[in-house]
């Protein structure tokens, strides 16, 4: 029922009631732990996380998906699609986006992943930047389609994991990892985190 953050800054993810906590299970080959979110009602809430003081953001997550319904992996705000200073990373089908990934932050055009229908074993790279209005998104280290940032500053607002505010788009497959961080990646560090979040996964980039 407890995730702990390992930055330090104390942003821990939880889940009080039994029935919906994913659950802790290894990779056999690779030894790297995961956990398996059962595609009802399953996910993770980090209560109040702050991203306010800036305008880009970069998310990485090692990630099985078992089924092409969309299921949200990570979430800012209730609605990061709608909300101001929100984003959104989503697997499986959403309108325009068969079978891939796709986000959003504050109603702005999606950068997008088409075609990698499940089960899906995917090291993912998301990048906002809402200075300059650009969006991009990666899969097992091959760029997708960019998209755009709305302007503004991101939220300080609980962060969602495996499901959209708790009530609907319930991921259905496994996390190993996630890290996000309220800056950019250069290019030196998206290339590192990819490879070890891939080793972890069992995949080859």
């Amino acid at each position: 029922g407890k995730v702990l953050d390992k930055s330090g800054r104390g942003n821990h993810a939880t889940q009080s009631t039994s029935s919906k906590r994913p659950i802790l299970q290894q990779n056999e080959a690779t030894g790297a732990y995961y956990l398996v979110f059962d595609g009802v009602d399953d996910f993770l809430v980090i209560a109040n996380i702050d991203f306010s003081a800036t305008e880009q953001l970069s998310l990485f997550s090692a990630l099985r998906k078992l089924s092409d319904s969309g299921g949200m992996i990570a979430e800012l705000t209730l609605n990061g699609y709608v909300t101001t200073g929100g984003f959104y990373l989503v697997a499986g089908n959403e309108p325009g986006v068969v079978q891939g990934y796709s986000a959003s932050a504050s109603n702005s055009n999606r950068p997008m992943i088409q075609n990698t229908p499940a089960p899906d074993n995917a090291v993912l790279s998301l990048l906002f930047n809402k200075a300059s209005s650009v969006s991009a998104i990666r899969r097992n280290s091959v760029a997708g389609t960019d998209g755009s940032a709305s302007s503004g500053k991101f939220a300080n607002s609980s962060l969602y994991i495996g499901m959209r505010a708790g009530a609907s788009y319930p991921f259905n497959g496994h996390i190993y990892s996630m890290i996000i961080v309220g800056k950019l990646a250069s290019n030196t560090e998206i290339t590192n985190t990819e490879g070890a979040l891939a080793k972890n996964l069992g995949v080859t980039l």
